[in-house]
């Protein structure tokens, strides 16, 4: 999968993390984070559906959980544990994925 999507993921994770550094300041882990994303999302979409929004937003947590390297950061326990303000960033990205692969 080329870098387009998952550059895309990243600078709407910038929008809402000002702090991050550009996509080609990334180490590449986190950019693997990204590309492993967008990876992971084309083979749950094929498999809930694109209307599923709520199945798609706990697959994206899950990979996201899967990859992070803060384990002591408040996010990482199950999708439906997190404060709705958390869940709302997920379907955001959602959102934005579903733009990006259609």
């Amino acid at each position: 999968m080329p870098d387009d999507h998952p550059r895309a993921l990243h600078e709407h994770y910038r929008a809402l993390h000002p702090a991050l550094p550009p996509w080609d300041s990334l180490p590449e882990a986190k950019r693997e984070l990204n590309r492993a994303q967008a990876r992971e999302f084309t083979r749950l979409k094929k498999r809930v559906g694109a209307h599923d929004t709520e199945a798609l937003a706990a697959g994206a947590h899950d990979v996201w959980m899967r990859f992070c390297e803060d384990r002591d950061d408040p996010r990482m326990v199950p999708y439906a544990c997190l404060p709705e303000s958390e869940k709302q960033k997920d379907r955001e990205i959602v959102g934005v994925l579903l733009r990006l692969m259609g």
